[in-house]
């Protein structure tokens, strides 16, 4: 397995998560070895970069719900948050040529692996793009 650079920055603000990630890529150097940036939140709704609210959210249930939402940088799909998931982000430098998702997904899943076994948790690679755990998807 190839090195990694593991950050842990425990709990955040919704909008400090994504600043996180989106402000590490945008330092990383050429040089710089992969970074595992791992993290948890407050609950809330992230739209992907592209994604308005009005066609991918009832923004009224949101707001009566007090939920909160934000634009990530990066990404589609409307993503829940919730404050008990531990988020992880691969941040690869340009450098490391990682274009296509089954060759990134190839990179990732021996570091994806070795962080639930960390937590006593015995996943396993399944069909070359998901984590099953116990007979569930997970990821």
């Amino acid at each position: 397995m190839a090195s990694i650079r593991l950050l842990h920055l425990g709990k955040l603000g919704p909008e400090a998560l994504h600043r996180a990630y989106a402000g590490l890529a945008e330092a990383q150097g050429e040089p710089d070895m992969p970074i595992l940036l791992l993290a948890q939140s407050d609950a809330h709704l992230s739209l992907g970069a592209a994604q308005g609210p009005g066609a991918e959210l009832d923004r009224r249930a949101c707001e009566q719900l007090d939920i909160p939402v934000l634009r990530r940088p990066l990404g589609g799909g409307v993503v829940w948050v919730d404050p008990g998931q531990l988020n992880y982000f691969f941040i690869f430098p340009a450098a490391a040529g990682v274009r296509r998702a089954p060759e990134l997904f190839d990179r990732i899943a021996p570091w994806v692996l070795a962080v639930h076994a960390h937590f006593g948790l015995e996943v396993e690679v399944r069909g070359g793009q998901d984590f099953w755990c116990r007979g569930r998807k997970i990821g």
